[in-house]
């Protein structure tokens, strides 16, 4: 998932979450990765993307972790400092057969 600032000031990205421990995120910005986030997200963990920057956002999901069947829901969260998109979700499916 890739997320750019189309705005003309600086977004900040943080508070990186997901809905479970069986799926985590990276954060990747010019290269460089971010920590593992999952449900405890790290709030020490912050970046400004500059205007028309992005950053890519690499989303495993790992079911053996949480073993389910069917269809799954899960989401990943993170917020900023658009006044009109504060807080972001993330909102995926997944169909788990054995």
């Amino acid at each position: 998932v890739t997320i750019k600032n189309i705005g003309g000031a600086g977004l900040d990205i943080r508070n990186f979450s997901t809905s479970c421990d069986c799926t985590y995120l990276f954060v990747i910005i010019d290269g460089q990765k971010s920590p593992k986030f999952s449900m405890a997200n790290n709030p020490e963990w912050s970046r400004e993307l500059a205007p028309d920057k992005s950053a890519a956002l690499e989303i495993t999901y790992e079911p053996r972790i949480m073993p389910v069947e069917g269809e799954v829901s899960r989401t990943v969260l993170f917020s900023t400092n658009d006044p009109d998109k504060a807080e972001v979700e993330i909102n995926f499916k997944a169909d788990v057969s054995k």
